[in-house]
């Protein structure tokens, strides 16, 4: 707003027009309510320090991986996890299940050459359930305490909104639609097509995700700190970023308008051909 010339008086106006459009202050004093409600059960603390849980499994599994998995990920772009690691991660995640179990097992049988076959078989499979699954539209389907793991969310959703449901290497494609995202932290998760409107994110850092082609429109961040993320052909309208701070990303031929960061400082934030109106 400053670089267009507008008097500080002027700015002020535009940005409090955009907060009472976008309904800021309401979707900010909620968020705060449901903290504060959290605190008062003793919960707030380990609902907010999940993320950094979640960060600190990524950096122990990376930490594990042998010479021949780090020469596989230079080489090839992906690896096999050990059982060990696999096992070790489930149990960090909560996953201790006895299919999980029996699931492992199998792939503990598997000779190593066998591995990358069944990796592109289920891969055919998911591609295979996605194109059944492309129409399919899924209305007032909340998603409450629902964590996902290695699971393609696909589909748009309506008034579906998504609750203390972390999830974890999940792409959404073709996904939701007036869908509030609240205390649903994620990792690794991109979001694919999916154009989002009215749907605010509230109380839900993200650690090394991205936006592709997926359009924002009335859809407030709020509290949502943001590490290794990025949009790409994403435009944002009347989404402010608030109380969000964000670190190592940026935006690519992403332009925002009408979406002002308030509150919200960036470290190491690239901006490519990504032009920002009134924001």
């Amino acid at each position: 707003l400053e670089k267009v010339g507008l008097k500080k008086s002027d700015r002020e106006d535009i940005i409090q027009m955009v907060m009472e459009v976008t309904g800021v202050q309401e979707s900010v004093d909620e968020a705060l309510t449901v903290l504060q409600n959290l605190n008062s059960f003793g919960l707030g603390s380990e609902l907010l320090n999940v993320t950094e849980k979640i960060g600190e499994s990524f950096e122990q599994l990376r930490d594990s991986l042998s010479n021949v998995q780090k020469k596989e990920m230079e080489r090839k772009g992906f690896t096999f996890m050990e059982p060990e690691q696999m096992r070790k991660l489930h149990k960090e995640q909560g996953l201790n299940k006895p299919q999980s179990k029996a699931i492992i097992q199998q792939y503990d049988a598997l000779p190593r050459e066998h591995r990358e076959e069944a990796l592109w078989a289920a891969i055919v499979k998911i591609a295979g359930k996605m194109h059944r699954q492309k129409r399919q539209l899924s209305v007032l389907q909340p998603l409450v305490f629902s964590p996902f793991l290695f699971a393609p969310i696909v589909g748009l959703t309506v008034l579906g909104p998504i609750i203390l449901s972390p999830n974890l290497f999940s792409p959404l494609v073709l996904a939701p639609v007036l869908s509030p995202v609240v205390l649903s932290p994620t990792l690794d998760k991109s979001i694919i097509l999916s154009a989002y409107v009215l749907s605010p994110y509230i109380l839900s850092p993200a650690v090394h995700g991205g936006n592709i082609l997926s359009p924002y429109v009335l859809s407030l961040n709020i509290l949502n700190p943001a590490v290794a993320g990025g949009a790409v052909f994403s435009p944002f309208v009347l989404s402010p970023n608030i109380l969000s701070p964000s670190a190592v990303g940026g935006l690519i031929l992403s332009p925002n308008a009408l979406s002002p960061s308030i509150l919200s400082p960036t470290l190491f934030q690239a901006t490519v051909l990504s032009q920002s109106f009134l924001s």
